[in-house]
């Protein structure tokens, strides 16, 4: 499923056993411009999803970010989606 979560959301889950994997899908020029990442989050290239998209845990939630939260994330989410990772 498909889903947004908060920021405060994240933060309540993110010291939990269970804690989703977090993952930087800004663009290269965004994030090479950028010294802020979320901490413990990995930076994937998002326009490699189908590469990389079948490497991640299964048994683990996603949350994905990118610089807005619109086309970029949205469109790596439903990607994983279609790819039956949980996010």
């Amino acid at each position: 499923m498909v889903a947004s979560i908060t920021p405060r959301q994240l933060s309540n889950l993110i010291n939990q056993a269970s804690a989703p994997l977090v993952l930087d899908v800004r663009r290269s020029e965004a994030f090479n411009a950028s010294p802020h990442m979320l901490p413990a989050s990995q930076w994937r290239d998002p326009d490699s999803a189908g590469m990389w998209s079948g490497d991640l845990p299964r048994d683990r939630q996603i949350v994905v970010y990118c610089v807005h939260g619109h086309v970029v994330s949205q469109g790596v989410a439903v990607a994983l989606a279609l790819s039956r990772i949980p996010i």
